[in-house]
Order: C-alpha cells, then structure tokens, then sequence
C-alpha cells in the first residue's frame, strides 16, 4: 500500500509515507480499494436507440405518399 502511494505522490522513499497517522493511511486503503472495484466491474451501457436514419427515412417515404409519388 504505501509503494502505491509513493508512487502516486511522486515520494521517492515510502519510509516517510510510513510515518504518516493510521487513519490518513486507512483512508487510502479505502479509496484504492475502491477504485479497484470500479474499474473491475464496468458501468452497463444503456441499450442502443434506433437510428436516426430509419425515423429519417420513414418520414420521406411519408411525405412522398401523403404527395402522390410513392
């Protein structure tokens, strides 16, 4: 955990993040601990709408009707 964050804050010697209060160090835990979990469990996407193309290509053929030529 603390070559983690050594890594993350740039410190190139992690003895000195040792040194820091339980909780600060607790907190981190947590929070990479959930980013683990986010990253392992992707958002579900919503299902994909009906193009725009096919309502567009509805209407067309619509208004050629409504006109006489389809």
């Amino acid at each position: 955990m603390l070559f983690t964050l050594a890594d993350r804050w740039g410190e190139p010697d992690p003895r000195k993040l040792a040194d820091l209060p339980a909780n600060i160090i607790t907190y981190w835990e947590a929070y990479f601990g959930l980013l683990e979990e986010a990253a392992a469990s992707p958002a579900e996407a919503p299902p994909p709408e009906k193009p725009a193309i096919a309502a567009d290509s509805q209407q067309f053929a619509d208004c050629l009707r409504i006109l006489g030529n389809g």
